[in-house]
């Protein structure tokens, strides 16, 4: 048996005002053929599960293309362009191939491309067909599209925010497309959309925890292969961001849907949960200043590189400044 492996994962902030380059992305990753082995074998991340998980099971694995950058801004078209070329060139390159294995994000956007994932397998099929399955990773804030459940054979998503079962994915992800291959189980997805948007939640801690268990405890039930809670990215403004239920059962589509409204319907009893009652930043400086004990850190939340900002926000340093409070810092990047 042998698999293609590959990637491209961007977060995408659409508010931000850096653009996203080739450069962006190669100043991070942009790996072709064996660099990609060389750069995650051994390392507990998507790829790294799934060239593990190849080993383990003595697959020969096709490494074709994979890229990514930390979160920013709107990718431009010329890099779209350059990313769509470089996967599908390579994969089409790949030679004779039973399966093909990607680990994405979710929630890329590019110039005149709203569902990056989405258009990006639908190139990929273009090339190989349907009759190669497909099997996908997915971040916990990816914003899923009815194309992409209809380009790939499974999408699956990570559990936990912080994301520390990625690793786990890939490993799942190659078990799930061998049984494919072999015709052991036929994944048929359903996808439940909310009309919800929610600020990044752990996992944790509830309402994001309760939820997950209600996951696993649908999960086992026997033919439900999958069944995951995305939160969304609340910063890509498009058409199809929110909050998702994707269930996956081996063949049966009505299982599959009574479980993501199942799920769907708890989340929404839970909704005002996520709705966190931050303090302002002269409120939190009063609430730092009247603690005992050093030091204390107040986390600028709105302005987190990690969820693609440009970090160039002033409003916690202009409560600080005046404030003029002795032993104090303002730490930041831009």
């Amino acid at each position: 048996m042998r698999i293609a492996i590959g990637g491209v994962m961007h977060e995408t902030n659409t508010f931000s005002n850096v653009q996203t380059t080739v450069e962006l992305f190669k100043a991070w990753e942009w790996d072709l053929n064996e660099k990609i082995l060389e750069r995650h074998e051994g390392v507990q991340d998507y790829l790294g599960g799934m060239i593990d998980k190849c080993k383990e099971l003595d697959i020969e694995i096709a490494p074709t293309f994979s890229a990514f950058t930390g979160p920013s801004g709107i990718i431009t078209k010329e890099t779209y362009e350059a990313l769509k070329n470089e996967l599908v060139t390579s994969i089409r390159n790949a030679g004779k191939i039973d399966g093909i294995c990607l680990a994405l994000h979710g929630a890329g956007v590019a110039e005149g491309v709203d569902d990056l994932e989405g258009c990006l397998l639908k190139e990929v099929r273009a090339v190989v067909g349907y009759e190669i399955p497909i099997v996908v990773t997915l971040d916990l804030h990816a914003n899923l599209t009815e194309q992409m459940i209809q380009e790939a054979s499974a999408l699956l998503g990570v559990n936990f925010y912080p994301h520390t079962d990625s690793y786990d994915r890939g490993l799942e992800a190659i078990e799930l497309l061998v049984q494919i291959i072999q015709k052991k189980v036929n994944p048929v997805m359903h996808l439940k959309r909310l009309p919800l948007l929610i600020p990044t939640s752990t996992t944790y801690q509830s309402p994001a925890k309760d939820i997950n268990e209600l996951c696993w405890e649908w999960e086992k039930r026997p033919d439900v292969l999958d069944c995951t809670f995305f939160h969304g990215f609340p910063y890509t403004d498009i058409p199809c961001v929110g909050v998702t239920v994707l269930t996956i059962t081996n063949g049966d589509g009505a299982l599959a849907e009574k479980i993501a409204r199942d799920v769907a319907r708890n989340i929404w009893e839970k909704k005002e949960e996520f709705i966190l009652d931050l303090p302002t930043p002269e409120e939190g400086i009063k609430q730092a200043l009247a603690m005992e004990g050093l030091p204390i850190v107040i986390n600028e939340t709105s302005d987190n590189p990690g969820g693609g900002t440009p970090e160039d926000g002033t409003y916690l340093l202009k409560a600080m400044i005046e404030e003029n409070a002795p032993q104090t810092c303002f730490g930041f990047i831009y």
